[in-house]
C-alpha cells in the first residue's frame, strides 16, 4: 500500500521541504491536483496556519475527510510533524477499534499496532487538493471559534484532540456527478478504512466476499464526489 502525502506550500516553506508538485496526467495544473485514496493507496493533505500563539497542522484524509490537528508552540520541523501525525493518527485509530469492540485484547492491540507500524514510507508532494481546501478553511474557523469560546490564546494538545473529534462526528454533505446529494460520517469512513488496512485477521466473524478474519474493502464500489 501507498501513502500519499500532499503538503501545502506554507507548510513546506515553513518546514524546509524542497518537494516536486503534483501534475495531471499531461504534465499540466501543477500543485493542484486531487489526491484519491482507494484501495492500495490512502491520502492526507497537510496544512498550516497561526492562530493565537499556536501553530496548528491540519490533516485531512481523502476519502473519510477525516480531521487530525497538531498544535505547536513554534514553527515545527517535518520530522516533528511527521512524529506528531502518525501518533496521533495511530491514537485515534485505536481508540475508536477499542470503543467499537473490535480490538478487545492485548494480543488484537499488538498486532494493530505490528500492522500499523508496517506501512512503507510515504511519498510527500508540494500540493494542495482543492476539494479538500473547503475543508480545511472549515476547520480554521472551527479552531477560531473554539479558542473564542475558551478565551485562550494556545491551542494545546488535549484541545486538538476534542476539537477534532467534535469535527469528525459532524456530517459531511456530498454531491455525486449526477447532482444527488447526500452525507456521510467522517468518523464511520475513517473507521471502515482503518478495519480494511490494518486489523486483518481480526474480524471474529465471517463476512460474505472476504477472506476469513479480514474486513470489508469500502472501497469497491466508489462514487466520485465534489463538495457542496
Amino acid at each position: 500500500m501507498s501513502i500519499i502525502f500532499s503538503i501545502s506550500n506554507k507548510l513546506a516553506k515553513s518546514a524546509e521541504l524542497e518537494l516536486s508538485r503534483l501534475t495531471d496526467a499531461r504534465g499540466q495544473s501543477p500543485g493542484v491536483q486531487s489526491v484519491i485514496t482507494h484501495s492500495r493507496q490512502i491520502a492526507w493533505q497537510f496544512q498550516s496556519f497561526k492562530s493565537g500563539n499556536s501553530t496548528v497542522i491540519i490533516a485531512i484524509e481523502s476519502y473519510s475527510r477525516y480531521v487530525l490537528l497538531l498544535p505547536f508552540y513554534y514553527y515545527p520541523t517535518w520530522d516533528e510533524v511527521k512524529a506528531a501525525f502518525y501518533e496521533q493518527w495511530f491514537v485515534h485509530m485505536q481508540d475508536w477499534m477499542n470503543m467499537g469492540g473490535f480490538v478487545r485484547t492485548s494480543q488484537q492491540q499488538a498486532q494493530l499496532e505490528n500492522q500499523f507500524q508496517a506501512q512503507s514510507e510515504p511519498q510527500l508532494y508540494r500540493n494542495l487538493d482543492l476539494s479538500i481546501n473547503g475543508h480545511i478553511i472549515d476547520t480554521q474557523f472551527w479552531i477560531h471559534d473554539y479558542m473564542d469560546q475558551m478565551a485562550v490564546q494556545s491551542f494545546d494538545q488535549q484541545m486538538g484532540k476534542e476539537l477534532s473529534v467534535h469535527i469528525n462526528n459532524q456530517p459531511k454533505r456530498v454531491k455525486d456527478m449526477n447532482g444527488k446529494r447526500s452525507e456521510f460520517s467522517p468518523l464511520e469512513r475513517f473507521l471502515d478504512d482503518s478495519l480494511y488496512r490494518y486489523a486483518q485477521g481480526l474480524c471474529d466473524q465471517f463476512i460474505p466476499g472476504c477472506a476469513e478474519g479480514n474486513f470489508p474493502n469500502p472501497h469497491k464500489r466508489v462514487t466520485k464526489l465534489t463538495v457542496v
